[in-house]
């Protein structure tokens, strides 16, 4: 078979976007936590210990709620570990926000998909990341 061939039906597409967003919020976590210990600035550091924890245990509650609609994660990570920067971090922090909207925008529109409910706590995602470019913000 060609892979052109192939036709992913709308609830394969949608458990693929929500594999790939839980990789990615595992990366961040990571990625917070390595920023996190770099940081000079001692609410830089504190902001980021908030956000690496919240990630977690969003990207786990994501995780599980995938978990219940009978699919099974197989977590596939190949991300560098960049060094902190405020630069870097709004970045790979705008970077993660599109991943994270697109997700929901597909989830959310959908209201009679299995995954409609972890769309529900993508948003808690958001918030996360919004709350973490706000902090930045203060001097």
């Amino acid at each position: 078979m060609k892979l052109s061939t192939l036709v992913l039906t709308e609830e394969e597409s949608q458990a693929g976007l929500v594999e790939q967003l839980i990789n990615y919020s595992l990366y961040m976590s990571v990625q917070g936590h390595f920023w996190h210990w770099q940081t000079k600035s001692y609410a830089c550091h504190v902001a980021l210990g908030e956000f690496y924890e919240s990630v977690t245990d969003t990207a786990d509650s994501i995780a599980e709620q995938y978990m219940g609609c009978g699919q099974t994660f197989t977590g596939k990570m190949n991300y560098e570990i960049l060094p902190f920067s405020e630069e870097v971090v709004i970045t790979k922090l705008d970077e993660f926000k599109k991943i994270v909207l697109a997700v929901e925008t597909k989830l959310m529109k959908d209201e009679n998909s299995k995954f409609h409910g972890v769309g529900d706590t993508v948003i808690d995602m958001i918030k996360v990341i919004d709350k973490l470019k706000y902090l930045l913000t203060l001097k």
